[in-house]
């Protein structure tokens, strides 16, 4: 970080490192100089932050890389923060593998679940009958030909169309990207047959977007005078890191929306981040 002003010399902090979650303060002292000099400050981050009472660690990336893992549970990063451990032996979840107690809370009140999916699959069809075998009042759609890699950008050679051989910006029809909500997979990829017959796409031969989410729960339970009541408070976090889960894209050969993303809670069955909190009396 640099900091510069007309007088003074210039203020330059070359060890600043902020992780996730995290606010840092950066007090800058200016003095008086010229602009030509500088205060460079190489002095790390204080062991006890003044600013909030907040307690967390970062797992980065080396720590991931260089730590072994025992059966591969990802769960035992959670150890590396302090004031987490592993169920004792004998307590409800000691045996499920799945639990962590963090600052002598009991295991039951931190709760997860990851979900990761990697696209369901899809048919682009016809709205046309294609074939002139009448499928569409049999509840079936003709298919185009697939003539080249869908997930693959750029012109296509062997499409007969002439927009197909520039990209969208440059006027044409081909995708400049896919994977992109504008743009999951390239149109130009498929072509309807010159003459009627069946095209040569595959069903389900295209994979949607993929679905990536982790919901998050943990509660606390204060203990009254008499141990036998107590209030639990608790808070439920769904979709924690708010990542866009779309839906499937337009998969409508003759429409111009073919490929695009049009929305990502169609069905209600992926919401934005939601967060509730309950208060329970306990007797």
């Amino acid at each position: 970080m640099t900091v510069e002003a007309a007088g003074f010399r210039s203020f330059i902090d070359e060890d600043i490192k902020l992780n996730v979650d995290q606010t840092v303060r950066v007090n800058a002292k200016l003095e008086l100089g010229a602009v030509s000099q500088a205060v460079v400050v190489n002095a790390a981050a204080p062991l006890i932050p003044t600013d909030t009472s907040t307690v967390g660690q970062v797992v980065n990336q080396q720590m991931m890389s260089q730590l072994p893992l025992n059966e591969r549970n990802f769960l035992q990063f959670t150890l590396l923060v302090p004031g987490a451990q592993m169920p004792f032996d004998g307590s409800q979840n000691s045996t499920q593998g799945g639990a962590v107690s963090v600052d002598g809370a009991r295991e039951h009140s931190n709760n997860f679940l990851l979900s990761f999916r990697s696209g369901r699959p899809f048919t682009v069809y016809r709205a046309v009958d294609q074939s002139l075998t009448l499928q569409g009042g049999l509840g079936f759609s003709d298919r185009p030909d697939l003539i080249a890699n869908p997930f693959k950008a750029g012109p296509v050679v062997e499409n007969p169309d002439p927009l197909c051989q520039l990209t969208v910006s440059q006027q044409g029809r081909a995708a400049d990207r896919v994977r992109d909500p504008s743009n999951w997979f390239n149109t130009c990829a498929f072509a309807s047959p010159s003459i009627p017959r069946f095209g040569t796409a595959g069903r389900n031969d295209i994979t949607g977007p993929p679905l990536d989410n982790l919901d998050f729960s943990f509660l606390k339970e204060f203990t009254l005078r008499n141990e036998a009541r107590r209030i639990q408070l608790r808070f439920e976090f769904f979709n924690l890191f708010n990542h866009p889960n779309f839906d499937l894209p337009n998969n409508n050969f003759d429409t111009a929306t073919l490929s695009s993303i049009q929305s990502s809670n169609a069905f209600g069955n992926k919401p934005p981040r939601q967060i509730q909190m309950g208060l329970k009396y306990v007797s």
